[in-house]
């Protein structure tokens, strides 16, 4: 049990604590839950990005590899062209009518077969079936092997067939053509057609070399230190870099066709990236095995300059924030000490420093103006008359009510604490605006306009310290904004409405403020939607029975300051219901200029 009453003792300790420590134990710890959550989202981001970025380097990899593809792809389809168009070619496979090989025929075509062989690296040998299935072919080394007597056997010949003269990669079945170990598995098949009537003259096949694979993987292996396999649309491979094929690495092939897609997976101990793409250039797919310690060699060193980043950053939150606590706590609590000694009736100044003029300097310069003023005020009621003495002193005491300001100031402090300085400024001006308004240098009338200024001002302070709990609408004709009226004429009634009405109201309290001037009356009234009173309870009001409330000044006495300075009886009504609010009408001759 004592073990669980820890937090609760510490929690009380931070309460009973002082402002600064306040908020510096608010600051660092705010400060290391950012740490913490920056840091695991740091790790998470950080790595997702690197899954990506390796990613999409892995794809640029592929792409780069598939325009090599590409350029050698069309590169073998263009020089089969050339066969496909060679005059001679066309002429001897039309003079070729039986089975069986015309030297004269078999020279002709060897002129053009040579040729295509010489034009490029990447080509080892090329066949050429007439319609009688004769063969003539040229080879770069070995010679391959025709296991067949009628090419229209093969596997491959009805699509090639269909495709009407266009090249069309197969993959070598061994029942046609048995090809050299140097050769790959792949070879460009077309028919060959006459140039003038389109009539089927032949078959010819071009075999590709294992040098046409090394060339397409150029330095890529080397600075990847990686592997890849292109396969063909049944998922069987064509080239590759690696004699064996792990099987981690033949399922993703077979999940991968069709799709250009990427899966992270375990081969040899290692991390590596397993990626896909299709080729443009036929139904083929490229396969990359990528480590993932080389493709993000790259960004390594843009996650310690983040790092550093980040700890730099810490460093300099943690001066800032000692230097904010001081810069709020010391004059707060400077101010503090002062105030506290007014509740023994000692009105002393703050020193206010001449090369500041931020809000908290603002603060102490009204409070000071407010010290002067309130003294020239307690000086100047205690000639007037009585009655008037006394109410005029009340208000004035409502005013300089050290709680008042005391629970203002708490609100500044609180929001300095949680670094709300717009909130701050705001509540500053309002608690300088209403003292400036309400004390008005002393003058006993103001405009209605600036009675309705230093209710604004109220208004918004109680709603920062009641955290926004009540709305007040203002319907006040035009017309009358600039009469004068008795200063802190309506205040004391909206006071009353906050205090004892919507305060203590479940839900969002209303008040509205409303004014009129009816011949030579203006007519006001101050209407809430708290909770109400019974008839006993304005009775007891109206007839002097209530007792000043703290916050504020009694009613009966607002009404009986009123009727003094007007010399009118009865100038309030008041009508309400529980649980349905209250609303005060108060009704005041309009003051003339010579009278005022």
């Amino acid at each position: 049990m004592k073990i669980l009453n820890i937090p609760k003792r510490l929690y009380i300790k931070y309460l009973k604590a002082n402002l600064k420590t306040k908020i510096s134990v608010y600051y660092i710890s705010i400060l290391l839950i950012s740490i913490v959550l920056i840091s695991v989202a740091y790790i998470y981001i950080s790595s997702a990005i690197m899954v990506k970025r390796s990613s999409s380097s892995a794809q640029q990899t592929l792409e780069a590899i598939d325009q090599n593809l590409l350029c050698m792809v069309s590169n073998v389809s263009q020089f089969s062209n050339y066969v496909f168009v060679d005059e001679n070619v066309q002429s001897a496979l039309k003079r070729s009518n039986r089975k069986g090989i015309d030297p004269t025929i078999q020279q002709e075509i060897n002129k053009s077969l040579i040729n295509t062989i010489l034009s490029s690296d990447d080509i080892s040998s090329v066949l050429l079936f007439d319609n009688y299935n004769n063969v003539y072919y040229m080879s770069r080394l070995k010679s391959p092997e025709v296991l067949t007597d009628d090419v229209a056997k093969a596997s491959w010949y009805e699509t090639v067939k269909n495709a009407k003269g266009y090249p069309v990669w197969v993959m070598n079945d061994d029942m046609a053509i048995k090809k050299s170990s140097d050769d790959l598995p792949v070879s460009l098949v077309r028919m060959v057609y006459n140039t003038e009537d389109y009539k089927p003259l032949g078959v010819l096949v071009v075999n590709i070399g294992k040098s046409f694979g090394n060339r397409i993987f150029d330095n890529v292996c080397s600075e990847f230190k990686s592997q890849f396999i292109i396969v063909d649309d049944s998922g069987k491979p064509i080239i590759q870099t690696s004699e064996i094929i792990p099987k981690a690495v033949a399922d993703f092939i077979s999940r991968s066709q069709g799709t250009s897609s990427y899966e992270i997976k375990k081969l040899d101990g290692q991390d590596v990236m397993l990626s896909s793409r299709k080729s443009s250039c036929s139904n083929w797919h490229i396969i990359g095995i990528m480590p993932m310690s080389e493709l993000s060699k790259q960004f390594k060193s843009t996650g310690v300059i983040i790092l550093v980043t980040l700890l730099i950053n810490i460093v300099f939150l943690f001066i800032g924030g000692y230097y904010v606590t001081n810069l709020i706590t010391k004059p707060l609590t400077k101010m503090k000490k002062l105030i506290e000694s007014s509740d023994n009736g000692n009105l002393h100044k703050i020193p206010v420093e001449e090369v500041r003029d931020d809000e908290i300097v603002r603060l102490k310069q009204v409070y000071n103006n407010m010290t002067e003023q309130i003294a020239t005020l307690i000086d100047k009621v205690k000639e007037e008359q009585k009655q008037i003495r006394l109410n005029e002193l009340s208000i004035i005491r409502a005013q300089i009510n050290p709680h008042f300001l005391y629970n203002t100031l708490d609100a500044v402090s609180a929001l300095a604490l949680i670094k709300d300085s717009e909130g701050a400024y705001t509540l500053t001006q309002a608690l300088e605006n209403f003292y400036r308004i309400s004390l008005s240098s002393g003058k006993d009338v103001i405009t209605v306009r600036e009675e309705l200024k230093c209710i604004e001002n109220y208004v918004k302070i109680l709603n920062i310290r009641y955290k926004d709990s009540f709305d007040v609408n203002y319907f006040v004709d035009e017309n009358i904004t600039n009469e004068k009226i008795l200063k802190l004429l309506l205040q004391p009634f909206v006071e009353n409405s906050i205090a004892h009405g919507v305060h203590n109201k479940r839900g969002r309290g209303i008040i509205t403020i409303k004014g009129r001037k009816s011949n030579d009356l203006m007519i006001f009234s101050i209407e809430d939607n708290g909770v109400g009173m019974s008839k006993e309870k304005i009775e007891e009001i109206m007839s002097r029975n209530t007792t000043r409330q703290k916050g504020g000044f009694g009613i009966y006495s607002s009404i009986t300051r009123i009727s003094l300075f007007y010399g009118i009886e009865n100038p309030v009504s008041i009508e309400s219901a529980e649980g349905k609010g209250t609303r005060v009408t108060i009704t005041i001759p309009v003051i003339n200029e010579e009278d005022n």
